[in-house]
């Protein structure tokens, strides 16, 4: 089994065994345990928060990020798919890229540039293997049937709002009205960029404390998942 953080950086060949083993059932607690598969994992955000909320995570990503503190397969999403089973997991995560439709690349959109929008072809992939799943993106993607979640419905100090899609219903919290001055009054938290201050402060706003500056400003609070996981699993069992 692989130690939580320790990456793993392997060949589609490989994935399936790797698999196997790191959810191999040990006991009735890992046996009653549903298993999420999370796509586009990160440095593992959304990850900690369906742990929390009960299930057994593993991670993808074309990225190894060495905190990451599930097990992990190094891999393109669409080639991991691709080449391994995946009928062992009961719901399947995915954060495609959100750069497209993110308000932090306006300037760059708005100069011709265009980013790679994975969210059309991540939903045809999960619609295909015909089993729960919650898509994440920014506010503005081509989210459908979607629910909207803010830092401040869970008492975090930073607003990031985030949509989730999923083919299982998913309720909303209450909603929150933030003041315009929210952030410049302190009230707030912004992690974004290099724009915030101390990554103690930004940690704690975001609840999460072991990812780097890098890693933070592009991570969803675990609260929000975790919120999300809960349901999901009442509806599993």
């Amino acid at each position: 089994m692989v130690p939580a953080g320790e990456l793993m950086s392997i060949n589609i060949i490989q994935a399936a065994e790797l698999m196997s083993n790191n959810f191999q059932i040990v006991g009735e607690e890992a046996l009653n345990k549903p298993k999420l598969l999370d796509l586009y994992c990160g440095a593992g955000g959304c990850s900690m928060g369906y742990s929390r909320a009960g299930f057994d995570v593993f991670g993808v990503d074309k990225v190894a990020y060495r905190g990451y503190p599930f097990p992990f397969i190094q891999s393109d999403v669409f080639s991991f798919l691709e080449n391994n089973d995946v009928s062992q997991f009961d719901v399947i995560h995915a954060s495609p890229p959100c750069h497209q439709y993110s308000v932090s690349t306006v300037p760059q959109r708005s100069a011709g540039r265009t980013f790679v929008d994975l969210v059309a072809k991540t939903r045809f992939y999960l619609i295909q293997l015909e089993k729960p799943y919650v898509i994440e993106n920014v506010p503005g993607s081509p989210l459908k049937n979607y629910i909207e979640l803010s830092g401040g419905m869970f008492g975090l100090k930073v607003i990031r709002r985030r949509w989730f899609e999923s083919n299982l219903t998913l309720l909303s919290p209450s909603s929150v009205r933030y003041k315009r001055n929210s952030v410049s009054s302190g009230e707030y938290v912004t992690v974004v960029s290099n724009s915030f201050g101390s990554l103690a402060l930004a940690s704690d706003a975001m609840g999460i404390d072991w990812m780097t500056r890098r890693e933070i400003v592009l991570a969803i609070p675990p609260r929000y998942t975790e919120y999300i996981g809960m349901q999901l699993y009442v509806q599993l069992n």
